[in-house]
Formats: structure tokens, C-alpha cells, sequence
């Protein structure tokens, strides 16, 4: 087995790990909530989880694939996490997250508006680095400028594990 099929073997099973963390227990997952996105929700306030879509189809017909979506449904309403596992200090990241993130705000805004406008609400993102590189910071951002010419710097809190 090459070299390049093996590391790609060895990171579908770390994402498949990762993802079964998450689904050991209802109580366990509201914990890695609260803890990865400072959250305060009580298990018993959490009527159910809900592990959403991760594959998107771009119009392209390209396929990309993110790691974890989660819904909660409490008594305050519904909540949406996105959690990226990542092995390597990869500079696309953040531009990955941003189409992650913006194609699961389409998939759920998909017959919602807000005041006669469609809203397009991204889900609280993080990526959690499973290596040790000092290079690594607390956040990966990008400067992004609209049409009128205001920019936003659009930012995804990093967990170096």
C-alpha cells in the first residue's frame, strides 16, 4: 500500500473515532458542547440531538465532505454545531469551513425568511487540531470584502488537542 493511501486510510478512521465520541452518550455530547463552544446547556434541558448532513453537492458537482453537524433541540430552541477534525496545519482550512458552514446555512434556510428576506444562519464552528504544531493559532480567519466594499473577517475558534 503506498504511502499517500495509507495516510488516507489512517485519517478516515481518526475521523470516524472522533465522530463516535460524540455518540457514546446524550450527557457526554451536551458536555463536549458546552466545553468546545462555551455553552451552558443542562442534559435534561435537551430534548434531543440530532447529527445532520455532512455531504454537500456543489453546483459543479464537486463533493465535499465535513466531519460533524449537530442540531440540538432544547427548551431554549434549536442549535446548530459544525466540528472539523484535523491532523495537519492545512492553510486551506478556513476556507473550507466557510463553504461548510455556508453550505449547511442554505441547507437550512431553505423555505425561511427573516422579515420577507432568506437568512442564511451558519452553524457555531470549531476545528479541533489533533497535532502538535506551534504554528497552529487560537483561530483561522480570512478578510472577506462585499460587493459595496465592506469587509468582515470571518473567524472559526480553533481546540489544538
Amino acid at each position: 500500500m503506498k504511502l499517500s493511501d495509507r495516510r488516507k486510510k489512517e485519517k478516515l478512521k481518526l475521523d470516524q473515532m472522533m465522530r463516535v465520541l460524540f455518540r457514546l452518550s446524550k450527557r457526554l455530547t451536551v458536555q463536549l458542547i458546552n466545553g468546545l463552544f462555551g455553552e451552558r446547556f443542562a442534559t435534561e434541558d435537551v430534548k434531543a440531538i440530532h447529527y445532520g448532513n455532512a455531504e454537500f453537492i456543489l453546483d459543479e458537482y464537486e463533493r465535499i465532505v465535513g466531519d460533524l453537524f449537530l442540531k440540538l433541540d432544547t427548551r431554549r430552541g434549536l442549535f446548530h454545531y459544525h466540528v472539523e477534525f484535523q491532523t495537519l496545519n492545512d492553510q486551506s482550512m478556513v476556507i473550507r469551513m466557510f463553504r461548510y458552514g455556508f453550505e449547511k446555512a442554505l441547507e437550512l434556510a431553505a423555505g425561511r425568511e427573516d422579515n420577507g428576506l432568506p437568512l442564511l444562519a451558519f452553524p457555531k464552528q470549531i476545528v479541533i487540531f489533533l497535532e502538535e504544531n506551534e504554528a497552529i493559532g487560537e483561530e483561522l480567519a480570512f478578510r472577506m470584502r462585499l460587493p459595496d466594499g465592506t469587509e468582515t473577517v470571518y473567524t472559526v475558534p480553533v481546540l489544538r488537542y
